[in-house]
């Protein structure tokens, strides 16, 4: 497993760490003094070689503190603070992960920058053959030329892929089969009848139909919050829900309503159609492979007898 205990505070390391504190407190990066330095102040120091319990538990909670801030601190910028959790994710579960981070307009001036834990970024060049570098500047000009900004997405044509795009994604998830596509002209045949899942909390106000037919935006856009939040989702039918969807079909059926598209009629419709003369053909013969057996030959006799011959026996006897 790797879920692993905390270890508790060694007490020479707390030691080590009050040393720090008193060293290096006011000195630049520079100058201050290297482990090995304090760890040998920490020893040559008469006044922390006769403590008490008490006196040693509190060196031991202060380097606790220590640690505990610096573990749930704020860090500069949002790049730190993401690299730390992946590493503290791969420390506690042995996960693998990296992540890029891009401007989302032309006018930021943030630099892309990509991040993993442990070796991850090697997969990009080992099985993807992609340099990670080549990766984020590819990503930084995808997110420039899209216009990522609220005010943008929200255009008539982005809305309706959207939800285009989260309708299908849901219908394939609730069947677990991604070749299944949305059929919105026959959904209550093609799609209910046949495949027994349902679309429920439709927006109400919003016509049932395909989102490019939707020529509204404000529409699509309450349409695509309620497929964000779940209100709008795919449910499979039960039994006695598919009998009841069925038997309302078959009223609507027999009141003359027409159920969806039919199939286009075909052009040659009830004339007699030319015989392709492949059905009286003989199968080809197909020749072994893979045989060691070896053809026979034809051996002929080693004396063949003559009429002459023959007539001559018959007078001797």
């Amino acid at each position: 497993s790797h879920y692993k205990k905390e270890r508790k505070v060694n007490f020479h390391n707390a030691l080590t760490h009050l040393k720090a504190l008193e060293v290096n407190a006011d000195l630049d990066p520079g100058e201050k003094s290297s482990l090995l330095e304090l760890q040998k102040m920490a020893s040559d120091d008469g006044a922390l070689r006769n403590l008490t319990r008490e006196q040693k538990d509190d060196i031991c909670n202060k380097l606790v503190e220590y640690r505990t801030h610096k573990a749930t601190s704020s860090r500069a910028n949002n790049i730190a603070a993401s690299q730390d959790m992946l590493d503290n994710l791969a420390l506690r579960t042995g996960s693998y992960g990296c992540f890029f981070l891009t401007r989302g307009h032309v006018n930021d001036t943030a630099p892309p920058t990509y991040y993993g834990n442990d070796n991850a970024m090697d997969f990009w060049e080992d099985i993807l053959n992609l340099d990670p570098d080549e990766v984020a500047r590819l990503f930084e000009t995808w997110a420039c030329s899209r216009h990522q900004n609220t005010g943008e997405q929200d255009t008539l044509q982005n809305v309706r892929k959207q939800v285009t795009r989260m309708v299908q994604s849901g219908l394939r998830n609730a069947l677990n089969n991604r070749r299944i596509k949305m059929n919105y002209i026959n959904y209550d045949t093609a799609i209910v009848s046949e495949l027994k899942v349902k679309l429920v909390g439709w927006t109400k106000g919003v016509p049932f139909a395909n989102p490019s037919v939707i020529g509204t935006v404000s529409d699509l856009r309450k349409l695509r919050d309620d497929l964000k939040s779940g209100k709008c989702h795919w449910v499979k039918l039960t039994p006695s829900q598919l009998s009841e969807h069925n038997a309302v079909l078959d009223m609507r059926r027999e009141e003359g309503e027409s159920m969806g598209r039919a199939r286009k009629t075909r052009s040659d419709k009830g004339k007699k159609r030319k015989s392709s003369g492949k059905e009286n053909e003989q199968p080809r013969k197909r020749a072994k492979r893979g045989s060691n057996a070896r053809k026979s030959k034809h051996t002929s006799a080693a004396v063949i007898g003559t009429t002459d011959e023959e007539d001559d026996s018959e007078d001797d006897h």
